[in-house]
């Protein structure tokens, strides 16, 4: 049902897009992970991760994006994959809002921590100024269990143009964001792991998720509430079409201070098509 709804979706897309093919977007790019955490949740040990992704942004805003994650203690090609499909629709100038549906692939016996999920539902309300408001709500399913969350996430970018020659850039750009929810499939993870439930530590998540380390749960998975509040420094060097960056990040634990945590993730971009440009 799922790979017919994709093939739909991309007929859809490329009938409609041909003549303005030449706004389209493709983004490629790699990254490397200290650990692997899904929306605050971490595995036993860490999981440090290679991931290599494939972003296709059509003239009239519908989006796919393809990430493959590779852990580097795993003798598999992929551990998991991650494909996605969404529509950024305008409302304003500023306002922005995005449904997306992403569906997971495991490996046999992944030691992931949300290897139990299948399916996420997704809605964001973005505004989008000097400063960049993102509101999130997802609803999760997996084997025989659900689960949602919230997220809100604000960041203020600053741009310092002209690093190494005219057309190079260097973006700045300080970030929290807090997620609110249930996580039944950690639990069932710790279930399967035989580690004791309701003590430890979460990272950072969300075209995507974050990633993050070290711990256990921070709380009952039923229960609805603070998952994590993650600070970031995201540091991006744009030059050429390319897209260099490091984002080193702290994970605080309502639930459980003691095992709040740093982590950090660095990458690279090509952008074809459409060289980067910041909003004034």
């Amino acid at each position: 049902m799922f790979r017919n709804f994709f093939i739909l979706l991309i007929l859809l897309a490329c009938k409609n897009s041909f003549a303005q093919s030449a706004n389209n977007k493709l983004i490629l790019g790699t990254e490397y992970g200290s650990n692997t955490v899904y929306i605050g949740e971490a595995p036993a040990q860490k999981l440090p991760y290679l991931n290599a992704s494939a972003d296709f942004t059509l003239s009239f805003g519908l989006w796919l994006n393809v990430t493959a994650y590779h852990l580097l203690e795993s003798n598999l090609v992929s551990d998991e994959t991650r494909p996605s499909v969404g529509w950024d629709i305008p409302l304003s100038k500023h306002w922005t809002f995005t449904p997306s549906y992403t569906h997971f692939f495991f490996a046999p016996e992944s030691p992931l921590p949300h290897a139990s999920l299948l399916n996420d539902w997704a809605g964001e309300l973005a505004y989008s100024k000097k400063m960049e408001w993102m509101l999130d709500a997802d609803y999760l399913t997996g084997n025989g269990e659900s689960d949602y969350y919230f997220s809100i996430d604000a960041d203020r970018p600053f741009y310092i143009p002209k690093i190494l020659g005219k057309n190079d850039e260097l973006k700045i750009m300080p970030d929290a964001v807090a997620y609110f929810g249930t996580t039944n499939f950690y639990s069932s993870y710790q279930n399967k792991n035989g580690m004791p439930i309701g003590n430890g530590g979460a990272g950072h998540g969300h075209h995507g998720q974050g990633q993050g380390g070290g711990g256990t749960s921070s709380g009952s998975g039923s229960s609805f509430s603070v998952i994590s509040i993650i600070g970031g420094l995201p540091v991006h060097y744009y030059a050429g079409g390319f897209d260099l960056y490091f984002t080193p990040s702290c994970s605080f634990l309502p639930n459980d201070a003691a095992n709040s945590f740093f982590y950090f993730q660095t990458g690279l971009n090509y952008f074809f098509a459409s060289a980067h440009k910041h909003k004034k």
